[in-house]
């Protein structure tokens, strides 16, 4: 999904997934659609289990994720998109923390799913 016009880009970038996979068209195409099946719970998991309680209802609606693919290295990027889905990250040491959580929770799966490997 595209980052939506407006949004703060804050993303942590250290833990993203990296996925390597095999050049070939098919495994790729595979590995592509999969991913995307993957991310789409992996948001709505996030959305479901964030700690914090809702005032506007902004920032769990904000929770999203794109899939970039780059000489068939694949990253998944879990993201807020309201300007202030950072503090939602790191204030009270990370007591309202849901994208470093969910990632380290749908990671394992992503790559048994997927057959890949972390890479720098």
């Amino acid at each position: 999904m595209a980052k939506q016009a407006g949004s703060s880009g804050f993303r942590i970038l250290v833990n993203t997934l990296t996925v390597g996979v095999a050049k070939t068209a098919h495994y790729a195409d595979d590995v592509e659609n999969d991913l995307r099946r993957l991310m789409e719970q992996m948001v709505e998991d996030a959305k479901q289990n964030a700690p914090w309680q809702d005032n506007t209802g902004s920032a769990r609606e904000g929770l999203d994720a794109d899939l970039d693919n780059s000489d068939n290295v694949y990253t998944v990027t879990l993201f807020h998109t309201v300007d202030y889905g950072q503090w939602l990250e790191t204030i009270q040491s990370g007591r309202f923390a849901i994208i470093l959580p969910t990632i380290e929770k749908w990671a394992p799966q992503m790559l048994n799913e997927v057959g890949g490997s972390l890479v720098d």
